[in-house]
């Protein structure tokens, strides 16, 4: 299980990076621009570059890296659904290795998912309420999960 939950975030992350890439989306809410500024003498200096919030139009790209995030926990979960029924409906007496071969690939799929569902809640609100945003997420999972059961 651990070794399938480190593996599993670095695979969701890398296929999340690979995913946001080839769509080009940017998360975050700021952009490099390059503009004309006057100095404190007056003179105006052109092409620097000074990193400014983005407007409220530019910030939908940050959008779609949400919703590729959402559909990849999708996608990735429907997956794992197949193996670990694989592995839980093996009438008594059968050999051990399909329950093993189906909980590995089944955990491995579902920890892929921690990676990109980690980046929504970050992504979904401002960069001064991340911190909040990651603890009440942290706190929802175990109380509706683990606390549960």
């Amino acid at each position: 299980t651990v070794a399938m939950g480190l593996l599993g975030t670095a695979a969701g992350g890398m296929l999340l990076d690979r995913i946001s890439k080839a769509s080009a989306h940017t998360p975050d809410n700021t952009n490099t621009k390059t503009i004309d500024k006057k100095d404190g003498a007056g003179w105006l200096r052109r092409g620097e570059k000074k990193t400014q919030p983005a407007k409220k139009e530019e910030q939908a790209g940050g959008r779609g890296i949400v919703t590729s995030s959402l559909v990849l926990c999708s996608t990735l979960t429907a997956l794992a659904m197949p193996f670990l029924f694989l592995a839980f409906a093996q009438p008594p007496g059968t050999s051990l290795s399909v329950f093993y071969l189906g909980m590995v690939i089944g955990e491995f799929l579902l920890f892929a998912t921690t990676a990109p569902l980690n980046g929504v809640f970050l992504w979904c609100v401002s960069s001064a309420e991340r911190s909040m945003s990651l603890a009440v997420a942290n706190l929802l999972i175990h109380l509706l999960g683990d606390v549960l059961s």
